[in-house]
């Protein structure tokens, strides 16, 4: 092996590495100041495995407090997201009850509630058919224009109810602020 040729460089560095290291292990992190003196009762922590205990428990606790505050990240984003459901179903219960309550106007057509003062404020109503048996009469209404086919009981629009259908009329109550029935008679034309 001809030693010019290799470069002394890398050897050199890898043989102060050697050394660096044989001697961390030998005499551990034990540096004494030339000005300090040792006293022979005081002891020199040489065992690698406290250090490393040390180090451990260190990144143990920091992780353990990172993994702490990841919980509770997660716990406050839990929060966050069962708030934001409980917003989103009451935005979609107030949208279903703002439609219920446009529907309910659409079906009443042209019927608003008495007035208080007994003026009735009544929609149009035709009796366009009475007809059944003496048992069990049925009808055809108009109500602002729109036809329903009824029977006693039955509720044609949410705030009407038909009463009573005889051979000649039918009876209607109308809910609201102030309840009022009436009686339509039925004029074949």
């Amino acid at each position: 092996m001809d030693f010019k040729k290799m470069p002394l460089i890398p050897i050199l560095l890898g043989v102060l590495l050697l050394s660096l290291v044989l001697w961390k292990v030998f005499f551990g992190n034990a540096v004494v100041a030339p000005d300090e003196k040792i006293s022979p009762s005081a002891s020199v922590n040489n065992d690698p495995s406290d250090v490393k205990e040390e180090a451990l428990t260190e990144d143990d606790a920091a992780i353990q407090q990172q993994l702490d505050q990841d919980r509770e990240h997660q716990k406050q984003t839990k929060e966050l997201r069962v708030k934001l459901e409980q917003i989103n179903l009451e935005l979609e219960q107030e949208k279903a009850l703002a439609e219920i309550d446009k529907l309910k106007k659409d079906n009443a057509g042209a019927f608003s509630d008495p007035m208080p003062e007994g003026q009735n404020n009544l929609p149009e109503i035709k009796i366009d058919y009475i007809g059944g048996s003496d048992s069990s009469h049925e009808a055809i209404i108009s109500i602002g224009g729109a036809s329903y086919q009824v029977k006693v009981n039955s509720s044609p629009t949410d705030n009407i109810q038909v009463t009573a259908i005889s051979d000649s009329s039918v009876t209607l109550h109308f809910s609201g602020p102030v309840a009022l029935t009436k009686t339509f008679d039925f004029k074949p034309e």
